[in-house]
């Protein structure tokens, strides 16, 4: 194996996953510093840091040094501990963790959009489909929220008023007392 390998590999798995060096080095527990300085002195990473960039992936080193693609995908283990919990909920907790994990997903990608630079057509879409549903959610809730101040007013009137003979009139009174 030669020794560009790793660099190639973690250079590669960066693309695929559009991150950056620096959200790696979060991902990983690694400071930036040592991943930046690795690949610009183009420095093999040690053992253990390349064990901890595998776990920042949430793959396996055997996953990580399949060239051939033969290796079967294996949890990780913190994939491990995260699925022994889930199954240990009640059926109704596992939906929630289940709609509680697309939102992070959802701040996950919010927070990722400065980086997208090189976004494919489908992915491009995928986000304007998403932009146009929180528009009408806003949208819908806006309307919502303008129905309610509509029938607030309207509510006070007194029947059979106008605001502007409503507003002219004294708290307690009708018209027919103003007469």
């Amino acid at each position: 194996m030669r020794e560009e390998y790793v660099l190639e590999k973690v250079s590669q798995l960066l693309k695929e996953r559009n991150w950056t060096l620096y959200r790696l080095a979060k991902e990983a527990d690694i400071s930036y510093s040592t991943l930046s300085n690795t690949f610009h002195r183009n420095n093999v990473p040690s053992v253990s840091t390349v064990m901890r960039i595998c776990e920042g992936f949430g793959i396996t080193l055997s996953e990580f040094f399949d060239e051939g693609g033969t290796v079967i995908k294996q949890l990780t283990t913190s994939d491990q501990k995260l699925v022994a919990n889930f199954h240990r909920l009640p059926r109704e907790d596992k939906k929630l963790v289940d709609i509680y994990m697309k939102g992070l997903l959802k701040i996950a990608i919010d927070m990722e959009k400065p980086e997208r630079k090189n976004q494919t057509a489908s992915e491009s879409d995928m986000q304007e489909e998403s932009d146009t549903l929180e528009k009408s959610d806003v949208q819908e809730e806006s309307d919502t929220l303008e129905e309610g101040d509509a029938q607030e007013e309207n509510d006070t009137l007194e029947e059979g008023n106008t605001k502007e003979e409503n507003d002219t009139l004294e708290e307690g009174d009708t018209k027919e007392d103003q007469v």
